[in-house]
């Protein structure tokens, strides 16, 4: 019985006339009393109790390129050491995939998991803009996401906080579905709703604020239609034809001053319209009427020309002898 005091207990060898062996078929380090068997070791049940700095497993690792030596059956393990990789592995039966692991770098091939997943660190998914990564489920994101590729949606999105789309002028958010938004939305680059050609609508169910310059239509063949009340509060600058209401029956009512700086006609040239003013008007400058006008409509109306008047053609006073023109 050897009792050297590195071993845990005595250890029993013996004698082969050169020197002493243990008789387990292991070999023994009588330095440090590790015991080292270098063939395979059938066990029922392994279990590992260690404590400190003995609280680890150790198992085999090597790289990529010496799987193919392994006699691979379903249950191995491995750690795989290659520089790109230092991932761990089993043997599923069929192909060595890639076990799940926390709290470091991992590159995961596959992974299927039941439950609940949680990572404390830095998380890349899929190797290149090629692979695709599909969430089946609902997803949740509490912190702010930043995607610096293309989105695409096909089914139905909500987000509760803020979302900054496209951090690069050439960059495209191309919207094919409904777009809602439950919240404020703020648009920092160019926003093009519909293709050119296609019956496409923009449809705004409520208050909608416009805070800078707004540029509607890109020629004369473009409309702006508005089928409900309309109110500027500021300066409106119309760079092409306005058509406002689609019969005689609508009005266009303005309840602040308004300037024409430009040429306005009134009414249709066939005819059929008229150009009624019931309060104060004011004319600065040249008026031509081509067509006829009439100017109150009894005897109580007065029509005052505190200026010259040059009548440049024939004029009608009155319609019937009863009328009279007085000069004062």
């Amino acid at each position: 019985m050897d009792t050297n005091p590195s071993f845990f207990q005595p250890v029993e060898k013996i004698y082969d006339g050169a020197r002493w062996k243990t008789s387990s078929g292991f070999a023994i380090n009588d330095e440090n009393g590790d015991f080292t068997l270098r063939k395979t070791l059938h066990l029922r049940t392994m279990e590992a109790n260690g404590k400190a700095q003995y609280s680890y497993i150790r198992v085999p690792q090597d790289n990529t390129d010496a799987r193919r030596l392994i006699d691979a059956q379903q249950g191995m393990f491995r750690f795989n050491n290659d520089e790109l990789t230092l991932k761990y592995e089993g043997y599923d039966g069929e192909s060595w995939v890639q076990f799940a692991t926390s709290n470091g770098k991992t590159t995961l091939e596959e992974l299927h998991v039941e439950g609940d997943i949680t990572s404390r660190g830095n998380v890349d998914l899929c190797n290149n803009c090629l692979d695709d990564f599909r969430v089946r489920g609902q997803g949740l994101f509490d912190c702010d996401v930043s995607i610096q590729g293309d989105i695409t949606a096909q089914g139905n999105g909500s987000v509760f906080g803020d979302v900054v789309l496209n951090t690069n002028i050439i960059d495209t958010t191309d919207v094919r579905g409904k777009l809602i938004g439950h919240g404020d939305g703020e648009f920092q680059r160019s926003l093009t709703i519909g293709r050119v050609g296609f019956r496409n609508k923009f449809i705004v169910n409520c208050p909608s604020f416009l805070m800078e310059d707004v540029d509607i239509g890109r020629g004369t063949e473009d409309k702006l239609t508005v089928y409900s009340v309309a109110e500027f509060a500021h300066f409106t600058d119309f760079k092409s034809d306005v058509t406002i209401g689609t019969s005689i029956s609508n009005e266009l009512i303005v309840n602040s001053t308004a300037k024409f700086l430009g040429h306005v006609q009134l009414g249709d040239p066939a005819g059929g319209t008229n150009l009624d003013i019931f309060s104060n008007s004011t004319f600065l400058d040249d008026v031509y009427f081509q067509k006829n006008v009439t100017v109150g409509s009894d005897a109580g109306d007065l029509l005052n020309v505190n200026s010259t008047c040059n009548i440049l053609n024939d004029a009608v006073i009155g319609t019937q002898k009863d009328n009279k023109l007085e000069v004062h």
